[in-house]
């Protein structure tokens, strides 16, 4: 059973760099003696492998030379090389285009491996919509199942919807910003790294006291962000009188938010304070209001945004931040599901992306 699921393997792979085209009729397939040692299996498994691929027609043995790719009958792949997209429209605000960098990666990687992206126009309406979508999810990817191989799908839909979408459209897909149970792959910020790295760095810059801003909002990164720096504060043994939390800030009132503020910083005067909130618009926001009037930004407190928006570099002053690689998420998805789609069932997981702490001038 062991050689069986390993010649399999091999089959499967050298399958796949057929389809994609790193192997090309008339090319030498690695030897037995590459292959055994690659895999790390005995050479009968590789040549199991070999035969089932001959007796296919994929590839046939020149004697005392190797195997090579058949110019004959090739294996059976999909004729449409399209990838579907249940993903959100482009954002026209000039200050948020974190998604859309996201679809510029995405975009990218499928021109260069000579796919097209499909969005469909009932999910993209959906996801407008709702912050939640699901039959409409499913329903625009049931929409383009026979032209799409796999599918790219946004954080918004929930894992239920999700599995549904595999179950029913026998497809792989990628998530994209969000972690997920299912075993299925996704990709999304490394936020825990990210704020690790932050509080290492401010405690090494001599801040001691934090105000922490919750925006109060379900979505799948500001739940990680609530959860992470609960677990700075127990990691870094933060007191109690050394920070304070600031809530719903993405539900209340500018004003108010900024009052309440003004009173944690005046709790914890006396220690170099740092204001930590949930996005760079709302940062931005509360340094118009703050500066210099009611707190002077950095000399009295520090401000940090998150995400690095183009908001956080396009206005005087530059805000520090914690910048996701937005591209590089949508490169990696694209890459993944591509990798699902050639080589047949691979192990699932999580791939978080690397966040970069961007040194502005608002600490």
């Amino acid at each position: 059973m062991e050689n069986d699921t390993l010649y399999q393997r091999i089959s499967r792979e050298i399958m796949g760099q057929i389809s994609s085209g790193r192997l090309l009729p008339g090319d030498r397939i690695p030897s037995v003696t590459e292959l055994r040692k690659s895999y790390g299996v005995s050479h009968i498994t590789v040549l199991h492998a070999f035969r089932e691929l001959c007796e296919q027609g994929c590839i046939f043995k020149r004697a005392g030379r190797g195997y090579f790719v058949s110019r004959g009958r090739m294996p059976s792949f999909p004729q449409h090389k399209i990838i579907g997209c249940l993903m959100r429209g482009i954002s026209a605000l000039k200050t948020d285009h974190y998604f859309n960098e996201i679809m510029a990666g995405m975009q990218k990687e499928a021109a260069i491996a000579n796919y097209t992206l499909l969005f469909s126009g009932q999910a993209v309406r959906s996801l407008i919509l709702h912050a939640s979508p699901g039959e409409e999810a499913l329903e625009a990817a049931l929409e383009i199942r026979n032209l799409a191989c796999g599918y790219l799908v946004d954080e918004r839909i929930s894992d239920t919807v999700a599995e549904r979408i595999m179950r029913e459209t026998g497809k792989p897909l990628v998530i994209v910003n969000r972690q997920t149970k299912l075993a299925v792959n996704a990709v999304y910020p490394d936020i825990r790294g990210a704020i690790g790295k932050l509080f290492a760095a401010l405690k090494r810059m001599g801040y001691g006291a934090f105000i922490f801003c919750d925006s109060g909002q379900d979505t799948a990164s500001q739940l990680e962000m609530r959860r992470c720096y609960r677990m700075m504060i127990k990691e870094f043994a933060i007191p109690d009188s050394c920070y304070r939390i600031v809530e719903r800030t993405g539900f209340v009132p500018l004003e108010t938010i900024c009052s309440r503020i003004r009173k944690a910083f005046e709790e914890l005067k006396g220690k170099r304070t740092v204001l930590l909130t949930p996005g760079d618009t709302i940062a931005r926001d509360f340094y118009n209001r703050l500066h210099p009037d009611i707190i002077r930004i950095p000399e009295e407190m520090g401000l940090i945004g998150f995400f690095g928006l183009q908001i956080a570099h396009m206005h005087s002053p530059e805000l520090t931040t914690l910048q996701s690689d937005t591209v590089g998420m949508g490169t990696l998805a694209v890459q993944l599901l591509l990798n699902a789609v050639m080589r047949g069932a691979v192990a699932a997981a999580g791939h978080p992306v690397p966040m970069e702490l961007i040194f502005g001038e608002t600490i």
